[in-house]
């Protein structure tokens, strides 16, 4: 039985639940339109990074369908998640270093242009 407190916690939960899953629904359509529209690389991996949530959806349908999960099959479905997630980790991480490394060559760039300056001024 549940008691006022635990439901009260039960409703803000799947309230809180309801509306993050809605921004979801809403953001990933966005990025399924932007991929289908311009076919960007970014787009793919964050539609596949939205794709994880069908795996796990799929673990929790057959947990409380059945009341257990076979872990084999809750292991394919999540090493399934895990690569895309993976996949997207060394995507972003890529992006990151090539932007770092134009920040440091344009930084290198205008060390060099200001030590031009400075010789042309002496």
């Amino acid at each position: 039985m549940v008691n006022m407190v635990n439901l009260d916690s039960r409703i803000f939960t799947e309230m809180g639940l309801e509306s993050e899953l809605n921004k979801i629904k809403e953001n990933y359509m966005k990025i399924w339109d932007e991929y289908y529209d311009t076919g960007s690389r970014e787009s793919a991996f964050l539609k596949d990074l939205a794709d994880t949530m069908l795996g796990i959806s799929a673990i929790f349908e057959v947990y409380t369908r059945d009341k257990s999960i076979y872990p084999g099959y809750a292991l394919e479905k999540l090493n399934n998640a895990k690569s895309y997630i993976d996949e997207n980790i060394r995507f972003f991480e890529s992006k990151l270093e090539k932007k770092n490394l134009k920040k440091k060559w344009k930084r290198k760039s205008n060390e060099k242009k200001r030590n031009k300056i400075e010789f042309i001024s002496s």
